[in-house]
């Protein structure tokens, strides 16, 4: 791995704040507890869940081993989103399923 954990980190991190809405993300995870909480603590959770979702994402993508991505379905739902169904097939066969819902961010 040339790159390390670090370097992993420091490259991934613009690409996953581009890429990943996490205020979206965070606050569909809580649902009606995101109310409940207040601005600090709402500011607070987000940035753990995102440092948390960079960090899993650095410490997973440490290699390649023969993995590719293959897109099952794209179907378009309502607010202009679209619905992606994927999966991840490793070199040992056992696939693992990805559904991404993708919205235009502002």
């Amino acid at each position: 791995d040339e790159l390390g954990y670090r370097g992993r980190l420091e490259l991934m991190t613009p690409i996953i704040n581009r890429s990943h809405d996490i205020d979206t993300i965070i606050r569909s995870i809580l649902g009606a507890n995101w109310n409940k909480l207040d601005g600090e603590q709402q500011q607070k959770i987000t940035e753990t869940f995102r440092k948390l979702s960079i960090a899993t994402y650095a410490e997973r993508f440490d290699r390649y081993e023969g993995e590719r991505f293959e897109v099952i379905e794209r179907r378009s739902l309502p607010r202009d989103q679209i619905l992606v169904r994927s999966k991840l097939i490793p070199a040992d066969g056992n696939p693992i399923n990805f559904d991404y819902v993708l919205h235009q961010s502002k």
